[in-house]
């Protein structure tokens, strides 16, 4: 009996023994074997996963990435030739280049018209050895970099973007920039002089300035130019006056433009004055053309400055060609342009407006004895602002004794008529007329 349970005994824990081992391994196999299923799955879900962003990334990089081709000035500017031009505004290739050269003037071209790029509506002017092109970069690139620009500095930059033809001109539409490097040298007057070709007449240079297209805010630019003349007056800070015989001519440049020159005040001293050779961009301004300065020198030439052909006009003549940029659209207004290219001569009487704090000398066609409270007053009476800097921008009525024409205006000589000569300054966008007398002091009384 003892021996039956024995054996008993013995055979149930044989079987217990034999089912544990049997489960451990099982378990261990199973746990080894699921661990290598699921470390296979992962892996495999890894590389499937990897592999896949990877393809959509390689795609997606494939798709955005854009290859630009390392080209001189002069091959973007035989590129841009190709573009096909359409009835767009705009025309944008998909030619993507990188350029590297000097950066000369920076300005807003102040467009809004529909179908061009508000977001590179700032033009730079680049050149290298080779050519030069326009480079359009959006307000805040303009804004924190290059508005920044002081003239005479020589930093290169490499520009990266896109081929682009806007107005007939040539252009780089920039997606990217590196400062490469500034080189401690003057402007290379010989190499700009060279793009110009040869120097052109004032009549030549207007001829030209007729062949821009022109966009909806009357502004328009092209290619490089030279002419001849003498140094007149300074206009503003940043514009200089320029005369030959008979046509007159703005150059706008940098704050401290007029420096450069001697001012004079009698047209003999006028014509003992240096003759210069000025090279710059042929730009329109408000449907006025004007040069973007940048070089001169002294000429070896001389040119008379002669008073005799200059034409009189009205202030009600100058008032009949203000222009209506609603009908303009994108046109040239040939009147207008024409008038802002001469001399003229006024004969009429002096009288200021005052409004918004300021106080401006103007003249008129008729003796008033009243001043203009408001730009619509000077429109109904067709005053004619006198941009010259000592007659405008007065803070009080005491000023205009201090002016070339107050004394004409004093109530013992407001009678008098008297003689200017002048050049069209333009229609303001503030709605009145402005003028540039050419001598300021020679202002004869006629009556």
């Amino acid at each position: 009996m003892k021996k039956q349970i024995l054996s008993l005994i013995l055979f149930l824990s044989l079987l217990t023994g034999c089912g544990h081992s049997s489960n451990d391994d099982a378990g261990t196999n199973s746990s080894q074997s699921s661990t290598t299923t699921i470390s296979s799955l992962d892996s495999s879900t890894d590389d499937s996963s990897s592999s896949s962003i990877n393809s959509s990334s390689s795609s997606s990089s494939s798709e955005e990435q854009k290859i630009y081709e390392k080209v001189t000035i002069k091959e973007a500017n035989e590129l841009c030739d190709k573009i096909v031009l359409t009835e767009e505004v705009n025309n944008v290739s998909n030619k993507y280049v990188s350029i590297t050269g000097r950066m000369m003037f920076a300005e807003s071209i102040n467009c809004t018209q529909k179908g061009y790029r508000s977001d590179n509506a700032y033009k730079l002017f680049v050149f290298d050895e080779t050519g030069y092109i326009y480079v359009g970069v959006n307000a805040d690139r303009y804004n924190n970099v290059f508005s920044k620009y002081e003239y005479g500095d020589t930093s290169y930059y490499t520009f990266k973007g896109v081929l682009n033809n806007y107005l007939g001109q040539n252009e780089l539409i920039m997606e990217d920039y590196v400062w490469e490097h500034s080189v401690p040298t003057n402007l290379n007057y010989d190499l700009l002089k060279s793009f110009t070709g040869s120097t052109k007449s004032m009549a030549e240079i207007y001829s030209l300035d007729n062949k821009l297209k022109v966009n909806n805010k009357g502004i328009a630019y092209g290619g490089i130019v030279s002419f001849e003349g003498k140094y007149v007056d300074k206009v503003e800070n940043a514009v200089a006056l320029f005369a030959n015989e008979e046509y007159v001519i703005r150059v706008h440049g940098h704050s401290k433009l007029n420096n450069n020159f001697n001012s004079v005040k009698t047209e003999e001293e006028l014509n003992n004055s240096k003759t210069y050779v000025v090279i710059g961009v042929l730009t329109m301004y408000n449907y006025i053309p004007e040069i973007q300065y940048l070089d001169s020198k002294i000429s070896e030439n001389n040119i008379n400055y002669n008073l005799t052909k200059a034409t009189k006009i009205t202030a009600k003549e100058l008032w009949k060609l203000t222009p209506d940029k609603d009908k303009l659209k994108n046109s040239h207004y040939q009147e207008y342009e024409n008038v802002a290219q001469q001399i003229h001569y006024f004969e009429g009487y002096v009288s200021y407006s005052y409004y918004s704090g300021k106080i401006n000398m103007v003249l008129t066609d008729e003796y008033n004895e009243n001043y203009f409270n408001s730009a619509l007053n000077e429109q109904n009476g067709k005053a004619l602002r006198i941009n010259n800097e000592s007659e405008t921008g007065l803070n009080k009525e005491s000023d205009i004794a201090n002016t070339k024409f107050g004394a004409f205006y004093e109530s013992e000589n407001g009678d008098k008529k008297i003689r200017v000569y002048f050049t069209t300054y333009g229609y303001n966008t503030n709605h009145y007329w402005q003028i540039q007398i050419l001598n300021v002091n020679n202002i004869t009384v006629i009556e």
